[in-house]
């Protein structure tokens, strides 16, 4: 609804590169949570209106310094990377077990080209193919990213980069009603920090 749009742009939204397309639905996901609010089980996957999308970056943003790559098909995340008039300082991409059931070659490939990579328990098992998340970070980093954020729910999120570990707790909530775009939340807050403070360090 455009009083979202004008919402989002009073606070300094950038909406150059928003497409909206009339009659279209936009993605929709369905999932059940288990009871530690962690695990998940896909229901429903709807692509919708991003089926066959293609981004067009804006000019204000291909040079961005700063590059999150959102949920989305990885064919879609590498076209974003492809239309970068200049290598940002930092890539981060974000992902879910979706696209590594259906389009894991291509993930594989994305994963290559960024610095961080943030998924959740299951998602790296699944990736890593292995049920320690130690040596799940340790394989997912062979695979290109320096460093790999492993988010844990109610349990926070442990960062992994060379030999260094860094774990952040979470605050405790005595009811959760539904954690969806939970994640989404915390990789926006990550890459806004560090943008606003314009550093890769820690």
């Amino acid at each position: 609804p455009l009083t979202f749009l004008k919402e989002l742009k009073s606070r300094g939204v950038g909406l150059e590169g928003l497409k909206r397309v009339k009659g279209e639905r936009s993605f929709f996901w369905e999932g059940s949570y288990h009871s530690d609010f962690m695990s998940r089980d896909t229901l429903t996957t709807e692509l919708n209106v991003l089926k066959g999308w293609e981004p067009k970056v804006p000019p204000t943003a291909s040079n961005a310094t700063f590059l999150m790559l959102g949920n989305l098909d990885p064919e879609v995340q590498s076209a974003v990377l492809d239309q970068m008039t200049t290598k940002p300082k930092l890539v981060v991409l974000d992902t879910m077990n979706f696209w590594m059931d259906t389009a894991m070659d291509g993930l594989k490939e994305v994963i290559k080209k960024t610095n961080v990579i943030m998924i959740n328990n299951d998602e790296a098992y699944q990736l890593s193919g292995e049920k320690s998340l130690i040596k799940a970070a340790e394989k997912i980093r062979a695979l290109g990213p320096e460093t790999v954020v492993i988010k844990k729910g109610e349990h926070g999120a442990i960062m992994f980069e060379g030999e260094k570990r860094f774990f952040c707790p979470a605050h405790p909530l005595e009811t959760v009603v539904d954690p969806t775009g939970a994640g989404d939340t915390f990789a926006g807050g990550f890459i806004g920090f560090l943008a606003n403070k314009n550093s890769t360090t820690w």
